[in-house]
């Protein structure tokens, strides 16, 4: 199955997502996705065990019951132009994006709710319409995920937290 394929599907896509940068039990994973039926996140859980884009980090014995502990292998997280070149359908990309912009919004939107107070600092929500050639294009995404990748390195401390960054780029309609 294509990667595409595998992440492709919202339950499989929600579970990757809960996922990201974080390592749950199939138990705990289940209490987070509570509308998932437990039979249909496992079946899903293995076809993504079975695609390598999740990996077992742990696993332990409780009350005989072998518990794995999971995690989303960041590297195949990300679709690249050959993923793409892969046969994928426009219709079907489409239908991806909508999706998992649709599930980080509402990740975001829960996040937003369930704060007692909104903290500023603590959320980033911009939208830039820039304009630059291709080769800039290219040169300023390649700074960006350089940084990125050097930030994702470093280690959780009392002051580093986890944060979600997700950044979208595509050549908006032109409107005369």
């Amino acid at each position: 199955m294509r990667r595409f394929d595998l992440l492709n599907h919202p339950i499989r896509l929600r579970i990757v997502l809960t996922l990201y940068g974080r390592k749950l039990t199939t138990t705990q994973l289940a209490d987070v996705l509570k509308d998932v039926p437990r039979a249909s996140l496992y079946r899903h859980v293995n076809r993504l065990l079975q695609g390598g884009v999740l990996e077992i980090v742990e696993k332990h014995l409780v009350k005989g019951i072998e518990e794995r502990t999971l995690t989303a292998v960041k590297s195949e997280l990300n679709l690249s132009n050959e993923d793409l070149a892969k046969g994928i359908d426009v219709d079907e990309f489409a239908d991806f994006v909508s999706t998992y912009g649709t599930l980080v919004a509402n990740d975001m939107a829960a996040v937003v709710a369930a704060s007692p107070q909104l903290d500023v600092n603590q959320l980033l929500f911009r939208d830039y319409e820039i304009a630059v050639s291709d080769e800039e294009f290219i040169n300023l995404r390649n700074k960006i995920w350089q940084l990125l990748d050097e930030a994702e390195k470093l280690p959780l401390t009392d002051e580093r937290r986890t944060r979600r960054l997700l950044i979208l780029s595509y050549l908006p309609p032109n409107i005369t």
